[in-house]
C-alpha cells in the first residue's frame, strides 16, 4: 500500500500550518491541501518552501471566509461572504460560470504563492464534488493537469471516518486495515496546534490535536512499518 496522509485546511491558521509541520517532521504526515483565501496562507507557503518534503495541493473553498473575486450573485451572502455549507448544499441556483471563476482564481493564487501547481485537488466540506459544482471542479482540472481530484473519477480508497472525538490509533488501525489491499489510500485528516485564531473561526478543534497526538505517536509509526506501508504524497501518483 501506498498512504497518503493528508491534512486538510493549510493556511487556515497559523496554529494549523504548524500542526501539519509538525506531523510531518515527527510523524507520518506527507501531503496538505491549502486554502487560499485564508490568513495564514503567506505563512503557509513559506513552511512549504522550507519543507519540501511536503505535498501541498489545494483545498478549494466555497463555505469559508470571503472569496478573492467580488463579482459573484449564486455563491455569496448580502455581506460577501461565501455562503455557509448548509445553505450551499441545497442551493440549486448556483452558476457554475461564477464557480469556475473563483476555483481558477484561487488556483492562480496559488501558483502565484506556492511558485508550481498544486499536487492535487480537494474540496473545503467537500463542496467540489456537489452536484452544482462538480463541473466547474472537472474543468479546472482538466485545464491546469491534476491528475486527482478527491473522491471524483478516482481509484483511490478514501479514508474520510478519521475525524471527531475517537482520533485514537484503534480508529487509525481500524481504517487502515480495511484497506490493506489497496494500492493507494489516502487518509484525511485536519492536524493542528490550538491557537486562539482557530477557536474563533472553526468548531473543530481540539480534536485536530488528537489527530495529531495520533499521527506522531510511535504506534502509528510501527503500524507503517509492520505492514510494509509506503507513506507518499500526490507527487507520486
Amino acid at each position: 500500500m501506498k498512504l497518503i496522509v493528508n491534512s486538510d485546511d493549510f493556511g487556515l491558521t497559523p496554529g494549523v500550518n504548524l500542526g501539519i509541520i509538525d506531523a510531518l517532521k515527527r510523524g507520518i504526515l506527507r501531503s496538505t491541501t491549502a486554502m487560499m483565501n485564508m490568513p495564514a496562507i503567506e505563512m503557509a507557503a513559506e513552511l512549504a518552501k522550507a519543507n519540501p518534503d511536503l505535498g501541498v495541493g489545494i483545498h478549494l473553498v466555497l463555505t469559508a471566509g470571503k472569496p478573492l473575486l467580488n463579482t459573484h450573485k449564486t455563491i455569496v451572502d448580502e455581506n460577501g461572504n461565501f455562503l455557509k455549507n448548509s445553505v450551499l448544499f441545497r442551493k440549486q441556483d448556483v452558476d457554475v460560470e461564477e464557480v469556475y471563476a473563483e476555483y481558477e482564481a484561487q488556483m492562480e493564487r496559488y501558483i502565484a504563492l506556492f511558485g508550481h501547481k498544486p499536487t492535487h485537488i480537494d474540496g473545503h466540506h467537500h463542496t467540489h464534488r456537489l452536484p452544482q459544482t462538480v463541473e466547474a471542479t472537472k474543468r479546472l482540472a482538466q485545464k491546469y493537469g491534476m491528475k486527482y481530484v478527491r473522491e471524483v473519477d478516482s481509484d483511490v480508497s478514501f479514508v474520510h471516518d478519521f475525524y471527531g472525538p475517537n482520533t485514537n490509533f484503534d480508529q487509525f488501525k481500524k481504517v487502515l486495515d480495511a484497506r490493506l489491499d489497496q494500492e493507494y489510500v489516502e487518509l484525511m485528516c485536519h492536524v493542528a496546534l490550538i491557537d486562539v485564531d482557530l477557536i474563533q473561526c472553526s468548531t473543530y478543534n481540539f480534536d485536530r490535536v488528537h489527530e495529531l497526538e495520533t499521527l506522531i505517536g510511535s504506534q502509528a509509526k510501527e503500524y507503517i512499518a509492520e505492514h510494509k506501508i509506503e507513506l507518499v504524497n500526490f507527487s507520486s501518483y
